[in-house]
């Protein structure tokens, strides 16, 4: 993992591009399988976390095995900017997320 790691770092910079890369996370115990993610549950994560100008990690909490709405994008590290987390909403129907606030108002205006 540190090869492919090293390489897309490598690839992004020879190319003046940026690289997107997906990593699963450790699957967590079952009594925190709702737990927001971090850094460390990144499979192979020292070699990812090294290479990576910026690491998200997307949350999306469950209540009775159903998707309450209040999910996160976690910006885990950054090198050129800050860091926290930023309130989105998954729109199953579209396959994207949106802020939080856009889809409140798309709602009152329905």
């Amino acid at each position: 993992m540190g090869n492919v790691a090293e390489g897309l770092r490598q690839l992004a910079k020879s190319e003046n591009i940026s690289v997107l890369a997906l990593s699963q996370l450790s699957r967590p115990k079952d009594d925190k399988i709702n737990s927001r993610p971090n850094l460390l549950q990144l499979k192979e994560s020292g070699d990812v976390e090294a290479s990576a100008h910026t690491v998200l990690l997307i949350y999306m909490p469950i209540r009775n095995d159903a998707p309450i709405g209040e999910d996160e994008i976690i910006i885990g590290k950054s090198r050129n900017g800050p860091m926290g987390s930023i309130p989105v909403f998954f729109s199953r129907e579209n396959l994207k997320f949106f802020p939080r606030e856009e889809t409140r108002g798309a709602a009152a205006a329905n």
